[in-house]
């Protein structure tokens, strides 16, 4: 098997590393369905699942899996496609799937071909006119749809709850009654979401203009981006509320959403860093949303499945966005903090107690039982490619793009060396080391030659040792 291989001079980042390829490990299986028409190796969303999941297909593959197993990362991208009445979509869950838009594009710089972004183009654009057509609120500039990967309804205020059910999916039929919404039509607009709306777009036009075509969301783009910060961003606190709806909305504070508006540039540089400023952390890192509603806090050290508890590829968001904004204490907390428990506990798991840092499910509805503790899986593979996404995406500070495979590296205080050895980028293989420390290059040598920048073209082949020195 090729892996990139990775080595530092931290223990505890280099245990974690292998921890975190192992867990994505196991978590491949043979699976038929989509556009894939055989049974091929997929990655699944962890041990206690049989079949990709949408959200967790494009979240994993951008994280690393399209870098460790380019293969592996294209069957499961395209085994969650569907074709309807002769034309491609993206399947899964309705309210997040645009998600899969973000996954694609990533995997095209890093290993895909014109023929993969040509499907993925495809499903896009059919996509896109669908969900315009059926959860698009043209009175505020939105699309309707519960939170990026919040498909419980321990994410939600009371109201969302009324049926008992866990799934926020069951709120459908009650919305149905009372409103008149096409599409699915549960009545709320979260920040995580129409952030992915936004990032689709972008993708989109990335990908036409790659394709030779012509760009036709660009103004779409723009229009979802000034609606975002005017129904979201909270200026006197310097932050963005979590939902919108005729209820009154909520104001807490969703990780998943504030990391997406910054990592997209909806936010821009200025209010990244008052929102960063401005976070509430728990001492185990950030909590998916924060605070826990009150139906799962009425006994001290209790929290909702999907309020209050820390998820890792939350965390790993957040850290890549606090990362990219010159915010590097909270980057190396979550680094730490996932990377300790990891190893502490020998897997990434679902989910995380916010107080303890102890494996912890949280409290939800489950029909006909009330509000019960709930599991937390064990080898979650999100967890364990956000934390590969924290390796790769700042320590090495790789960013392939269609002109160029750049590299800028961090090095956090008392790690004075990373080497990673078997790196690919689509014809490439990398041999990198790192040394020194922070994050300013002061001398690069790819092949032995002194170069001005860390960077290769995007059509490189074959194989390159770049070193690098920091200071």
């Amino acid at each position: 098997m090729d892996l990139t291989y990775f080595n530092c001079g931290n223990d505890t980042l280099n245990k974690a590393y292998y921890t975190a390829v192992g867990d994505l490990v196991s978590n491949i299986k043979l699976f038929k369905g989509g556009l894939l028409g055989r049974e091929m190796p997929v990655v699944i969303a962890g041990m206690g699942y049989w079949t990709p999941w949408t959200r967790d297909a494009a979240i994993n593959c951008s994280n690393a899996v399209s870098l460790l197993f380019p293969g592996m990362a294209e069957n499961t991208l395209v085994s969650v496609l569907e074709e309807h009445g002769g034309k491609v979509y993206i399947g899964g869950e309705y309210w997040d799937k645009i998600i899969w838009t973000s996954g694609a594009w990533e995997h095209y710089l890093t290993a895909g071909g014109h023929g993969f972004l040509k499907l993925a183009y495809e499903a896009t654009v059919n996509t896109l006119e669908y969900m315009e057509a059926t959860e698009f609120d043209p009175d505020r500039g939105l699309f309707r749809g519960p939170a990026c990967y919040g498909d419980g309804v321990a994410a939600y205020p009371d109201r969302y709850a009324v049926s008992g059910e866990s799934g926020i999916i069951s709120f459908a039929q009650y919305a149905k009654k009372e409103t008149s919404c096409r599409g699915e039509g549960i009545p709320m607009f979260t920040l995580s979401t129409n952030c992915l709306y936004y990032m689709a777009y972008k993708a989109a036009d990335m990908m036409a203009d790659e394709l030779g075509l012509e760009k036709k969301y660009e103004k779409k783009a723009a229009v979802l981006k000034a609606a975002v910060n005017k129904y979201f961003y909270i200026e006197e606190k310097h932050t963005y509320r979590y939902m919108v709806d005729d209820c009154g909305g909520c104001d807490a504070q969703e990780g998943m959403g504030i990391s997406l508006a910054i990592l997209s540039g909806i936010a821009g540089a200025g209010r990244s860093a008052g929102i960063l400023s401005s976070l509430s952390l728990t001492d185990q890192g950030v909590a998916c949303v924060s605070p826990s509603f009150a139906r799962y806090s009425k006994e001290p050290g209790q929290y909702g499945r999907h309020s209050g508890t820390v998820w890792p590829h939350i965390e790993a968001f957040l850290a890549d966005a606090a990362h990219r904004s010159g915010r590097d204490d909270i980057f190396e907390k979550e680094l730490f903090l996932m990377a300790e428990r990891a190893v502490r506990d020998g897997h990434f798991a679902e989910i995380y107690h916010p107080d303890t840092g102890e494996i912890y499910g949280g409290l939800q509805e489950l029909g006909g039982h009330g509000i019960v503790l709930w599991d937390s899986q064990k080898k979650q593979t999100w967890s364990a490619t956000g934390f590969l996404r924290l390796i790769f995406r700042c320590i090495l500070g790789l960013e392939p793009e269609t002109d160029e495979i750049r590299i800028s590296p961090f090095l956090p205080e008392g790690m004075k060396e990373a080497r990673f050895t078997g790196l690919r980028i689509k014809n490439a293989v990398l041999d990198i080391t790192i040394s020194g420390s922070g994050g300013n290059v002061t001398e690069t040598n790819i092949n032995g030659q002194k170069a001005n920048k860390p960077c290769l073209p995007a059509g490189s082949a074959g194989r390159h040792e770049i070193n690098i020195v920091l200071s």
